[in-house]
């Protein structure tokens, strides 16, 4: 409860805040797999980062102008096309 994430939204009403956590290192599952993080594998996750906040800012701007006009209501159909989920 007193993450910074858990603080901004009570204090703030801040929806959208997530944790990256990350290895400074890189990873070691034994002589079978390890791996050291190299500056490009850092890039390459900001990068990411970056594609996926601005993604997350389109689907939301469509999502709330789903929730504007239903008063609330998402039709679980929109919200898997606009989140790119399968129909099941």
């Amino acid at each position: 409860m007193g993450t910074g994430r858990v603080v901004c939204w009570k204090q703030f009403n801040i929806t959208h805040s997530f944790t990256l956590e990350n290895s400074f290192y890189g990873y070691d599952f034994g002589e079978e797999e390890s791996r050291e993080f190299s500056e490009d594998d850092y890039l390459t996750v900001g990068s990411k980062l970056c594609d996926s906040v601005f993604e997350l800012h389109c689907v939301w701007q469509e999502i709330q102008k789903e929730l504007n006009i239903t008063n609330g209501w998402l039709k679980p159909r929109l919200l898997n096309e606009k989140t790119g989920v399968p129909a099941q």
